[in-house]
């Protein structure tokens, strides 16, 4: 007997974002075949288990849900004033902010994360910042700030690039509000992180 553990079908769902090599898309679609043939899928949510069933038409007592959980690291911390001065200068936060972490790819919505930030009050613009926590390619990093720079909250938005855990505790802790903007998750872990 084998057991496979389902994340997501993301890339069946969203081939035109996902599948648009043909090499890969191959690769792919093989390994689908392997999720169909074996003796029991463990789907990290209730989502990603009815998606199995439904996408991959396997039978419903062959998928089920195992959820997913954060590494126990992910807790409140307690910092001291010089600590959060330090976290905070090296990664260029100097307000009170909203944070994003994860990915980059068309399904996070950043660029509607963007958008949103733009349309809040003026007031709540000037008295907080926009952190998006994770690495980025330089090209996607540039379309991101040339939209910031379009909605006028280029000042407001701080990349952080890559983050060590630890200092992702931290900034969980620390934010005022965390916001994953997602238009699709198989489970969404960050947001369990935040909390």
């Amino acid at each position: 007997p084998n057991a496979v553990t389902l994340y997501d079908l993301i890339p069946l769902r969203q081939p035109d974002d996902y599948l648009k090599h043909q090499p890969f898309r191959n690769f792919y679609l093989h390994r689908l075949e392997y999720l169909k043939k074996a003796d029991l899928l463990f789907a990290i949510s209730e989502y990603s288990r009815q998606e199995g069933i439904e996408q991959l038409q396997v039978p419903s007592e062959k998928v089920v849900n195992i959820s997913a959980a954060a590494d126990e690291m992910f807790k409140p911390v307690q910092m001291s004033l010089e600590q959060i001065t330090t976290l905070k200068a090296r990664y260029g936060i100097e307000k009170p902010f909203v944070m994003y972490s994860g990915g980059y790819d068309a399904r996070k919505n950043l660029k509607g994360l963007l958008k949103a930030f733009s349309l809040i009050p003026a007031k709540l613009k000037d008295e907080y910042q926009l952190v998006i926590a994770g690495k980025a390619s330089m090209d996607i990093q540039g379309e991101m700030l040339f939209l910031a720079k379009r909605l006028g909250i280029q000042k407001s938005l701080v990349f952080t690039g890559y983050i060590p855990d630890n200092d992702l505790v931290a900034l969980y802790s620390l934010c005022d509000l965390f916001i994953l903007p997602s238009l699709y998750e198989g489970f969404g872990l960050p947001a369990l992180e935040a909390m």
